[in-house]
């Protein structure tokens, strides 16, 4: 019998009276990871690209994912809109990880080179802290690991997800809230984005998009 063990993120062989805190994962989901793929074309691609400026492409080298090129001075920048409401609400409280696989090609300020999780809850109509939404609870790097040029490395929030994509695992914990951010707060969007004051020639890799409300995974691989 094997199972995954999340403290050394291996699949290791266990007898029926181990006694171990082991999680056993489904063998397909071990082979492959994500539970569905966004193409960059597609209306779904569209969406999930919204008001990204300027939109991103297929990468030179053939690597899998979206790459976006900053390619002038202004407020250019990526928002990936990977979440929204499905057939039932979900609150920051339900969150147990935010997960992205990306590659920084251009870096230059751990600031405004590298993107970051914001996650927008619902507006009520009372206290809203923007125009559209009521809280915004956002995830950045907090400079405790390297991270280096074209390396595809897994960047979450909060728990430390299941390294089914075997990548280095590197936690943005640098968490700034606008608004109350109460864990009862439904979630409206939860986005990956880059930074608006970053330089011309930012470049960002970004091949997968997920959270995870405990047992149940979205994972969404990105494809051009």
């Amino acid at each position: 019998m094997y199972a995954f063990n999340n403290s050394t993120q291996k699949l290791e062989s266990i007898h029926a009276s181990d006694k171990c805190a082991l999680k056993v994962r489904d063998e397909d989901n071990i082979k492959n990871p994500y539970t569905g793929q966004i193409k960059l074309t597609s209306s779904g691609g569209m969406g999930v690209i919204a008001d990204s400026n300027p939109q991103p492409t297929a990468d030179g080298d053939d690597r899998s994912g979206w790459l976006f090129t900053k390619t002038s001075s202004g407020l250019g920048k990526f928002n990936y809109y990977f979440y929204s409401q499905g057939s039932s609400a979900k609150t920051l409280g339900d969150i147990t990880s935010l997960k992205a696989e990306v590659s920084i090609d251009n870096y230059q300020s751990a600031g405004e080179s590298l993107p970051h999780f914001a996650i927008y809850t619902k507006p009520t109509g009372s206290g809203d802290a923007g125009a559209w939404y009521h809280s915004r609870k956002e995830y950045c790097y907090s400079n405790e690991e390297d991270i280096f040029l074209g390396e595809c490395i897994e960047i979450y929030g909060e728990e430390k997800p299941y390294n089914l994509t075997l990548k280095r695992q590197v936690k943005f914990n640098n968490i700034t809230n606008t608004g109350e951010c109460l864990d009862n707060e439904e979630i409206l969007y939860i986005t990956l984005q880059s930074n608006s004051g970053a330089p011309i020639d930012t470049k960002i890799l970004v091949q997968s998009m997920g959270v995870e409300f405990g047992s149940s995974v979205s994972n969404f691989k990105l494809i051009v």
